[in-house]
Parts: C-alpha cells; sequence; structure tokens
C-alpha cells in the first residue's frame, strides 16, 4: 500500500460475522461513518480493509483476516501507520477480555490511532491519550467484556439448538434441509435426483472395477458427465470424497464446530438419507481401492497389474511402472522408487513389466474367475460377497459403538452405568451373532471359489480381449486384473543383483529370472518324511532341495506334482 506524501491516510476497517449480512447494510452504515470522520478531519480514507464472513468471537480475523494483515504490515514498516477507524470495540474483537485487548494493545504500540466511531469525538484512542486518561482505557476493557459475554451466549443458543436439532434427527426428523449432493429435500421427505443417483452409482462400479479416483474423473470428464457443484470438470479429489463418503449408505455424521473449525461428534445416525449404494460394495471400495490410490498423474493407457505389491529388495523401496527410453523405444519397466525419485537406491537393474507380467500370468495359478466364471456360478459368488460385505460393515459399526459405550462407563455416574452395561452386552452379542455369520459365509464363499475352472480358456479370453481393446477398454480389463492378482499375490521381490522376482502366492514362492524364466518354485512342505520325499525326487528325476521346513522345486510342474502327490487333490483345491 502506498501513501501520498502530502495526504493524509485514515484507514476504515469492517467487518461482518456471516456473508448473508452482506446483503444487509451493516457494511454501507460502517462505510458511512468511516468517510464522514475522514472527511471531517481531513483525511484520505483507505476502504480496502475489509472481513467479509470471518468471526471475531473465535479471533479468525486476528489470525488470518484483514485486520491480521494490516497489523503485521504496520509492524513491518510496510505500512504507514494512521487512524484504524472501527464502528467499535466488537467490530475488533469479541474474543476473551485478554485476547482482545492483546491485540488492542498491538495496534496501539504499533502507532495506530485506534479510533472508536460509535462513541463520537474524543475517543481518538493513542498510547498518549491513555497514559494521559485512563478511565478510557477501562471503558475500552469493559467494552470488551461486553462483546464477548454477548457472542459467548450466542454461541451457547446456537449450540444448545444444534444439539436439539441433532436429537431430532434420531428420530428421523432431518437436522437440515441441505444435504448430500444427489438427494433432495421435499415436503415428504428426501428424494433421489435421479441423474445425480445414476452418476454416484456409475462412480461406484468403476471404482469396483478396479479404477482410482483420478482414471473415474477422466472417464466422468470424456463423457462430459455434468458435475454437482458447476465446476467446469471432474476432479479426482472430489471423486475420492464422494468414494469416502458414508451417505451413500444412508449415514449421516453430525459435526460441531470446535475452535472454529468442524469437527465430527462421533455419532453416526444410520437411515437418515435414503441409501443408494450396498454396503458391502462401499466397503470393498474402503479396502481394497483407496488404498490403491496414490497422489500424482496416472500413465494414459497402461495400469500397473503389481500396484502395492512390488518391492525392491536392496532397499525395500516400492516399484512403480515407469516408461524408459532404450533404443530409440519406449517401454514399461519396474523401477524402485527410491532410485527414481531420490537417486538413493543403488539398483543397477529394472525389470521389463511386460515380460514379468507374461510370466506370472503363464506360471501361476490364479484363480481368474471374474473373466471366466459361469454365470450361476458368478451370481451366486456375488451375493455371498454382498452378504459377507454387509456384515463385515455392521460388525465394524457394532464394535465401534462398543467402544465408545466401554469408554464412556469408566466416566459415568452410578445412575448410567446399568444402562450403559446392557447397551455393551447388546453390542457384544451383536458381534457374536456377526461373527458366525460372517464364518459361515466366508466357508460356503471359499468353497465356490475353490471349484475348478478352466484357467487356460479364462487367460485366452483375457488376453483376445486385450489385443482387440482400445486404450480406455485395456486401462479396464488391466484394472479388473490387477484386482484379482492383489487378491491372489501376497508380495513380489525385485533383485535387481540377481536379476530375480520372487512372488509369493500364499506360501508358495515361484522365483523368475528377470527375463521371465521360471528358476524355481519354494513351498511348504505337507509334513511327508525326508525319505519319502528324496525317493520321490529321485524317482521323477527332480532335483530338490530341503530348507527348513519347505521345498524348492525346479520348476511349476513338479510343484503341481508334488502338491498331488504329497498334498492331496482336495488340499489342492481348498487352496
Amino acid at each position: 500500500m502506498t501513501q501520498n506524501q502530502t495526504v493524509k491516510v485514515a484507514y476504515s476497517y469492517t467487518r461482518i460475522s456471516t456473508r448473508e449480512q452482506a446483503k444487509g447494510e451493516g457494511i454501507l452504515r460502517q462505510l458511512a461513518t468511516a468517510r464522514s470522520w475522514a472527511e471531517s478531519h481531513g483525511y484520505r480514507l483507505d476502504e480496502s480493509l475489509s472481513d467479509i464472513g470471518v468471526s471475531s468471537f473465535r479471533g479468525a480475523n486476528r489470525k488470518r483476516g484483514a485486520l491480521a494483515g494490516f497489523l503485521e504490515g504496520v509492524q513491518s514498516g510496510e505500512i504507514e501507520p494512521g487512524p484504524l477507524l472501527v464502528e467499535n470495540v466488537d467490530r475488533l474483537s469479541r474474543e476473551p477480555v485478554m485476547t482482545a485487548f492483546g491485540t488492542f494493545q498491538s495496534l496501539i504500540h504499533a502507532g495506530v490511532t485506534v479510533v472508536l466511531l460509535d462513541l463520537g469525538p474524543g475517543w481518538e484512542l493513542t498510547a498518549q491519550v491513555l497514559n494521559a486518561e485512563s478511565w478510557r482505557l477501562q471503558a475500552v476493557i469493559s467494552m470488551m467484556q461486553r462483546a464477548h459475554d454477548e457472542s459467548r451466549t450466542k454461541s451457547h443458543r446456537s449450540l444448545s439448538k444444534a444439539e436439539s436439532k441433532r436429537r431430532m434427527a434420531v428420530t428421523g426428523i432431518p437436522f437440515s434441509k441441505h444435504g448430500p449432493a444427489w438427494l433432495v429435500w421435499s415436503s415428504t421427505g428426501w428424494l433421489e435426483h435421479d441423474e445425480r443417483v445414476q452418476v454416484i452409482k456409475k462412480i461406484f462400479t468403476l471404482a469396483l472395477d478396479g479404477l482410482g479416483s483420478y482414471r473415474i474423473a477422466l472417464a466422468l470428464n470424456r463423457d462430459a458427465v455434468p458435475t454437482f457443484g458447476g465446476a467446469a470438470t471432474w476432479q479426482s479429489s472430489y471423486v475420492s470424497k464422494i468414494l469416502r463418503n458414508e451417505a451413500v449408505l444412508g449415514v449421516w455424521k453430525p459435526h460441531r464446530l470446535v475452535d472454529g473449525k468442524e469437527q465430527p461428534t462421533g455419532e453416526r445416525i444410520e437411515g437418515h438419507f435414503p441409501s443408494i449404494i450396498e454396503k458391502a460394495d462401499w466397503l470393498k471400495v474402503q479396502r481394497e481401492i483407496l488404498p490403491r490410490n496414490s497422489p500424482g498423474q496416472k500413465g494414459k493407457h497402461r495400469s500397473n497389474l503389481f500396484s502395492g505389491k512390488c518391492f525392491c529388495t536392496l532397499c525395500g523401496w516400492p516399484m512403480a511402472l515407469n516408461a524408459v527410453h532404450k533404443g530409440g523405444k519406449k517401454a514399461g519397466y519396474l523401477v524402485c522408487t527410491q532410485k527414481s525419485r531420490l537417486k538413493a537406491c543403488k539398483a543397477k537393474r529394472n525389470f521389463r513389466c511386460d515380460v514379468v507380467e507374461d510370466a506370472v500370468l503363464s506360471e501361476i495359478h490364479i484363480d481368474l474367475g471374474r473373466m471366466g466364471r459361469d454365470e450361476a456360478a458368478a451370481a451366486k459368488t456375488q451375493e455371498i460377497e454382498r452378504r459377507v460385505g454387509g456384515a463385515e460393515y455392521d460388525r465394524g459399526e457394532a464394535k465401534r459403538q462398543l467402544d465408545t459405550f466401554t469408554l464412556a462407563l469408566a466416566q459415568a455416574k452410578p445412575a448410567a452405568m446399568q444402562h450403559l452395561m446392557n447397551e455393551i452386552n447388546a453390542r457384544a452379542t451383536q458381534i457374536e451373532a456377526l461373527d458366525e455369520e460372517i464364518a459361515t459365509l466366508g466357508a460356503e464363499l471359499a468353497r465356490l471359489r475353490a471349484t475348478p475352472k478352466d484357467l487356460v480358456r479364462g487367460l485366452t479370453t483375457l488376453k483376445r480381449k486385450l489385443a482387440k481393446a482400445n486404450d480406455e477398454e485395456r486401462y479396464a480389463l488391466r484394472s479388473k486384473l490387477a484386482l484379482v492378482l492383489g487378491k491372489a499375490i501376497t508380495r513380489i521381490d525385485c533383485d535387481p543383483d540377481g536379476f530375480e522376482v520372487r512372488v509369493a502366492v500364499r506360501d508358495v514362492i515361484y522365483i523368475f529370472s528377470g527375463e521371465g524364466a521360471v528358476l524355481a518354485v519354494q513351498m511348504l512342505r505337507f509334513g511327508e518324511p525326508d525319505e519319502e520325499l528324496l525317493e520321490w525326487a529321485a524317482f521323477n528325476d527332480c532335483g530338490i532341495s530341503i530348507v527348513g521346513d519347505r521345498v524348492v522345486l525346479p520348476s511349476v510342474a513338479h510343484a503341481v506334482h508334488y502338491r498331488l502327490r504329497f498334498g492331496g487333490v482336495l488340499r489342492m483345491q481348498a487352496e
């Protein structure tokens, strides 16, 4: 801010607490009074200091508003001190007296003359005036106390009203008529905005197919799907917010204002909104999709099948899919992230991603049921998965409530203890029932998933689809496959020194060379005697080695033969 040397400048500071108040005459009234004072005292008025929708009760204007910027500018010498015109003390601060006085004192010590316009002539306050007429200082402090008391009373009334509305929400009366973007309030209750509900369902469908928030946003923008808030395009952050929002399940989470910020109260009211997404699907997205999302722009046409599973043996950091140029050609390589980002890993070799993928898909027995299972089995499996997911969601909620009641019991008065104990016992019983249901459904699901499938046909079909697919379709197919691989594969270790890739699938470790050849398969033994194992190996001309409770076999064929011989067909299917 600059100042003409021949014209004195006064600064008008206006503030209103809510943006709705801007529609009234509060700002105009404050400016009119300031303009009159400046004109009568020969000052040019700077009207740039204004805090609209900024609270002085919680000190927002002191911490980050225009008032904070003005004081900082004066203290640093960037702004020439001059009269600061305020309608009354309330405009400066409604914080507790000592905090409010600290702000006032900082202005005075910085050489600012604080002018309280509502009190008329004589209230141009400087250090010299206050030292000479200390009663004015006492009057300012009294006004600060009154301003804080008024705001505190209003705040308590507002909180009490909000608390009452939260209690009423439990009975089905909405806390507010402003709900999620896909719902509209009417005289009969919440109504679904059909087009937006379909968008929400599409977002979850894409997520369940393995797409992350960034890729979903691209798909919505590509299909010209209208945004909810008037933004030009869909953003991955908003998609992620929708995927995490339990309002799609009908759950409302009340918030209250703490130090000027909204904080969840810990309550959850189910059934407050219409549910538009299955609990199992929502839970699956939280567990399997969102954890795989990582910041940064993704590849345009290729997804990493091993995202979150692949690590460098030298430093332990994750391996990421990077485009590497060699001999004028570009190819996807698995590269140590510490090496590529920080140049801190000494890994000398990267791994061709397509080579590792082909080796895994060709040699490892992975259930490709989602892409090759018959429709009847798929439908039954999907239904049981949905029931398991719903039961697991309900169990998590029951456990949260149990923990809440248990914590409350430790601080409860005697009169409330019996009620809390009843709630605790009810939740414990509910958890036991849900555990039993989950175990029963899980056993049925394991039986269905263990049904033999034509893996060769499934893989051939998938490769044919990938070969014919366009870029977007190829990405979607690979994302689905990444979900299947993510369930089957426990961990992949890339050894740059030995140029080996070790893929752990449950208790089996497949060891490949960097060129994709199978070097060995390491398995847990089935308890057979050493003599019997060695006799079998000699008969089958199979060079093996025994390492503790594991056996190392030279090929996948030998591993399958070993499993059939010592593990039994039933054991093989169960796994």
